[in-house]
């Protein structure tokens, strides 16, 4: 009788469905994409809203426009300023310090439609979000600081809630220019 019980529950776990295991859009949305920035952006916003533009392009073919004001389709919106309120409530952005990140998609923004929130500290944060992103969603890797992994596009891309604060300020990477290591690598 118990593992008659345990496989009705089992059944019964299996056939439900949770936010987690549903896409947040798929690859018909894509050209649906819309960035928001406010007027207000800072040099770290305007870079990021530029790197996802470039590297959205890249990867799923579809080229995405900026502007200061929400589109009809999927708003992505990239630094503080033009974040409408309601999708900041639960965001405490004042604890991201100048480099944390706070990435977050919502079924329904204002418009009613999917939305991207890509901010974090004031300084460096939504710079930092987008890149961050970028990776997880898409697949982008900066292998150095010439060569960028573009891959093909996901089929869907799924929800994201992540916010970090980083424990280190500091983060200059010099590994190849400076000692060496790629021109042995190519001379070898």
């Amino acid at each position: 009788p118990m593992l008659k019980e345990f496989a009705v529950l089992a059944g019964l776990l299996a056939g439900t469905v949770s936010s987690a295991d549903t896409p947040w859009v798929t690859a018909k949305d894509y050209a649906r994409f819309h960035i928001v920035l406010a007027d207000t952006a800072t040099e770290a916003e305007l870079w990021g809203a530029e790197e996802f533009q470039t590297h959205w392009e890249k990867v799923t073919g579809y080229a995405i426009q900026t502007s200061n004001r929400p589109g009809r389709g999927i708003n992505v919106w990239i630094g503080r300023d033009s974040v409408p309120e309601e999708l900041l409530a639960e965001a405490d952005l004042a604890g991201l310090g100048s480099d944390g990140i706070y990435l977050r998609t919502f079924d329904a923004g204002p418009n009613g439609q999917p939305a991207l929130v890509l901010s974090g500290g004031r300084e460096r944060g939504a710079a930092y979000a987008v890149v961050e992103f970028l990776e997880r969603a898409l697949g982008v890797r900066w292998l150095t600081p010439t060569v960028t992994h573009i891959p093909e596009a996901p089929k869907s891309i799924a929800h994201v809630d992540h916010r970090y604060t980083p424990q280190l300020l500091r983060r200059k990477m010099s590994y190849t220019e400076t000692n060496g290591w790629s021109a042995q690598v190519n001379a070898g």
